[in-house]
């Protein structure tokens, strides 16, 4: 991000002495070129926000959540502690931002090895309602492991906004989690299922 902000100095720089510097019909042609130079970015900046919620342009939105995060992005949208008896859950939600969104389970102890679990033991799948019609459903086919400043977890199904669901509507998730559960728990201890927005690269 800083070379591109010194490329862009640079380039406006050199455009501006040289507009000073010339005549005729080369500083008009310059003018021009510096006057690009300076709204693109700035309505690139402007745009950022509409973008990022999928207003307008939302593939901009997607990369400019890489540079310029929401303070409320990595926010859950929605969770529930994992229970030994219960297959499904239902989540009230509406997703805000463009981009990956992922549906986790995130163990209550951070030193789990996730590399050494057994990720045939459940598999989950979703559906996104609204109202009685279904959007979206995906099941999982593989589970992901992560490790990080967040925690340790598994990651079963990702999905993506505006291509798999509509963005700012309020949407019913049902989330079955297939296998033995009590096993599972038994075996990795607490943790909770977690839908939340995921890394864009």
């Amino acid at each position: 991000m800083t070379v591109i902000l010194i490329i862009f100095i640079l380039i406006t720089a050199g455009l501006i002495v040289a507009s000073i510097k010339t005549k005729g019909k080369t500083r008009k042609i310059l003018l021009t070129l510096l006057l690009i130079v300076l709204l693109i970015p700035l309505s690139l900046i402007l745009l950022i926000k509409p973008s990022q919620q999928g207003k307008i342009f939302p593939h901009w939105g997607k990369i400019s959540l890489l540079f310029s995060e929401p303070d409320d992005l990595w926010i859950p949208l929605a969770q529930a502690t994992l229970k030994r008896n219960m297959q499904e859950y239902v989540f009230p939600l509406s997703h805000k931002y463009v981009g990956h969104y992922n549906i986790e389970i995130l163990f209550s102890d951070k030193n789990i090895n996730v590399w050494a679990i057994d990720k045939s033991d459940i598999s989950m799948s979703v559906s996104f309602y609204d109202n009685e019609t279904v959007l979206f459903s995906k099941t999982s086919s593989y589970a992901g492991g992560f490790k990080g400043s967040r925690g340790s977890g598994l990651t079963f199904i990702r999905y993506s906004l505006p291509e798999d669901l509509p963005i700012n509507k309020k949407l019913r998730a049902k989330i079955v989690i297939m296998g033995n559960i009590d096993d599972f728990m038994k075996k990795y201890g607490d943790a909770k299922i977690i839908i939340k927005k995921g890394s864009d690269l």
